[in-house]
This record gives structure tokens, C-alpha cells and sequence, in this order.
């Protein structure tokens, strides 16, 4: 027989493990997560979903990911409920098992990001799921990329014969350097969007809401109120706090938040404000007190550059 391990007496400030992180967007960051970081986002997280031992969980999200491995694993284990986890590449092979072990199971808590839906509606919009009932459902977790409101329209429209229902659907906002989870959307009310002219996304500037029609139109997701132990500021590019309604930095502080890039004091350097706030990389607004993510600070600069010389 094997032998048993020994438990490891960790302290709160020792590293639980190092994740990397932005790998698409620039050189890979490996955030180190203390014990402290993990313990406190997971209990954050059980709390914002309301999470308790009656509920059961599905999950096809890998374990490589923080979303699959913190948020949608160690978390639904530390609430104490059931947990199904499928193969990654069973569900991209085959797309339509999510939802038929959700009936089968009586999953009531599912989370995917953006692309998953879309993969699922590919091949449910030709071959359909009869007789499934997802009236068990009563969380559909939405979050790790940006959020299409209308894939989300279309996977609650396809699946709402199926008895699933519009206010499962939950967007949310996080990010590896947070441990996982920054935002969370309120329980219970249909999830929103905010409809704002495309002119009006620059730092410092107030976003402009128009109608759905405008021809500038752009839309984006609530993403809700910070969870418990982080605090979220909208700054402009001195760091200085901005007040509701105007477009930022997305800047982040609190008990989940890492505190530094494992063997780059650079990166870590570059990562905090002078007043130690973790720069997100992300842009966004508080519109009605939730957050709204309206860009990556990346894609801002890129847009700048672009424009042509006016004379």
C-alpha cells in the first residue's frame, strides 16, 4: 500500500503557488499567491454565490486555469457541496454533455467563460438537447474573458424552453493577480448592460449613454459590486481616484490582491500605484455603483497610436 503524507504546517504568509498569468497580452508574470490570498478570495467567493453543502457543482473548466482551479474547484469544496468535473476535452469534443449532465445531475451551479457558450450553441442550435430540464439551474457563472451580451441573450433564449432561467446568468470580474475574483453580479435580478457611445471611452472622460440604434454604439456587461475584501477605484493616469460615471483605471486593493511577481522586481514595481493599488491593466466605470469593464488599457494605446494625423 502507499504510504501517506506527511501535512505540511503552512503559514499564512507562505506561497501556496505561483500562477502565470497575461501570457496573450504581454511577457507571462508569475503571481505568487500566499496561503493568506488563496484562504481569504475563496472565502469571498462561497459568500458572493451564496454557496452552501445542498448545492452541486459542474465544471468542464481545466485545472491549469485560475477560474477552473480557484474559483469553480477549491472554492466549491470549501462551500462543502458535490462537485461533477469533466474532461476539458470532452467538452470540446462533445459540447452538448454539459447540459445533459446538468439534468442528470441537478447541477444548480454551472460557470463557463464566453467562448463555452458559444461552442455549446454551435452544435445544440443543429442537433438540440429533447427532454433535458434545467429548471434546477440556479447559477450560470459568466467570466474570465469578455462578456458578449449577445451570446448570452442567445444561449438563455435557446435554453429557456428548457426551463433555464434568465437571472441564472452571472456576470463576473477577476483577474489572476486578485487570486481569481474581483466582482461578482447580484443574486436574483436579471443580469444589465450599459449601452455608451464609443467617443466617450477615454481616460478621465464622463461615458456617454445613447439608445441601443445610435450608430456608435457599444454595449457591455455590469459586472457588480466588489466581493468581500477588495476594494475596487476607477483612477486616470496619475493614479488619482475618479468619481462614478467617468472611464478609468481599473485599480484593485485588498487581502486577495498578490503581492509580488515571482523573481522580477520590476514587474512587481511596475505593478503597484505609488499609494499601492494593483494596477489591473483593465478600464472600466461604475455605472449605478456596479463596475463596468470597458477595455484593456493595451487596446486603448493601440487605438491612440492609430489615429490619423489631423491638420
Amino acid at each position: 500500500p502507499g504510504a501517506h503524507g506527511e501535512v505540511h504546517d503552512a503559514q499564512a504568509d507562505d506561497i501556496g503557488f505561483i500562477q502565470y498569468s497575461s501570457g496573450s497580452t504581454s511577457d507571462p508574470k508569475g503571481v505568487v499567491l500566499t496561503h493568506r490570498n488563496l484562504c481569504v478570495n475563496i472565502r469571498a467567493i462561497v459568500e458572493g454565490f451564496d454557496w452552501g453543502p445542498d448545492d452541486q457543482a459542474l465544471s468542464w473548466m481545466p485545472l491549469t486555469h485560475d477560474m477552473g482551479l480557484i474559483g469553480f474547484h477549491l472554492a466549491v469544496l470549501a462551500a462543502g457541496m458535490n462537485h461533477a468535473v469533466m474532461d476539458t476535452n470532452v467538452f470540446v469534443r462533445r459540447p452538448l454533455l454539459w447540459m445533459s449532465k446538468a439534468n442528470e445531475l441537478r447541477a444548480t451551479q454551472l460557470c463557463s467563460p464566453n467562448f463555452g457558450y458559444k461552442h455549446f450553441l454551435k452544435l445544440f442550435e443543429r442537433k438540440g438537447l429533447p427532454g433535458i430540464d434545467l429548471s434546477c439551474v440556479k447559477r450560470v457563472i459568466n467570466g474570465a474573458e469578455p462578456i458578449s451580451w449577445d451570446l448570452c441573450e442567445d444561449f438563455l433564449t435557446a435554453l429557456a424552453p428548457h426551463g433555464l432561467r434568465r437571472n441564472t446568468m452571472l456576470p463576473v470580474y477577476g483577474l489572476a493577480e486578485a487570486t481569481v475574483g474581483v466582482s461578482f453580479s447580484p443574486l436574483g435580478p436579471d443580469y444589465e448592460r450599459v449601452i455608451m457611445d464609443r467617443h466617450s471611452l477615454q481616460i478621465g472622460e464622463t461615458y456617454k449613454p445613447v439608445a441601443e440604434d445610435h450608430p456608435d454604439a457599444v454595449s457591455f456587461l455590469k459586472v457588480g459590486r466588489a466581493i468581500r475584501d477588495v476594494d475596487i477605484r476607477i483612477a486616470d493616469d496619475d493614479d488619482g481616484a475618479l468619481t462614478e460615471g467617468h472611464i478609468g483605471h481599473i485599480q484593485l486593493q485588498g487581502g486577495s490582491i498578490t503581492e509580488r511577481i515571482y523573481g522580477d522586481a520590476e514587474a512587481t514595481t511596475s505593478l503597484f500605484t505609488d499609494d499601492g493599488w494593483l494596477r489591473t491593466g483593465d478600464c472600466g466605470v461604475f455605472v449605478d455603483a456596479d463596475l463596468v469593464i470597458t477595455g484593456r488599457q493595451k487596446d486603448l494605446s493601440l487605438i491612440h497610436i492609430s489615429e490619423p494625423t489631423r491638420r
